[in-house]
């Protein structure tokens, strides 16, 4: 196996990952995780390597191995990262011109108080 990067950005990009959803985007896993996209890809391919994360047929799309794996690192996650990183996801998603205030806010928090 290759460690082209630290166990603290592989965790990060789990993290963020299983907070961006399921499929997810690279950028969006970025954003959540507070990491670069060159570091969320250097996670990603050694996380691809090991099969824990998978390419979907969509360009820049991938998915946990399996749903269970995503969920068990999401409510791993402690609360406060997690309602943090929420709505780092809902900013981005704004930025990309998505739902306004109420919509995806209201829903991510929503999600990160689970």
């Amino acid at each position: 196996m290759s460690w082209r990067c630290s166990i603290a950005t592989l965790a990060g990009f789990f993290q963020g990952a299983a907070v961006a959803g399921g499929p997810f985007l690279i950028d969006l896993v970025a954003a959540a995780s507070e990491r670069g996209e060159t570091e969320v890809a250097e996670a990603l391919g050694v996380l691809q390597e090991r099969d824990l994360v998978r390419p979907t047929e969509a360009s820049r799309r991938f998915r946990f191995r399996h749903p269970f794996l995503r969920r068990a690192i999401h409510d791993a996650v402690p609360r406060v990262w997690r309602l943090g990183a929420h709505e780092l996801l809902a900013q981005a998603l704004e930025e990309r011109g998505g739902p306004r205030p109420g919509g995806t806010i209201t829903w991510c928090t929503g999600c990160a108080a689970r």
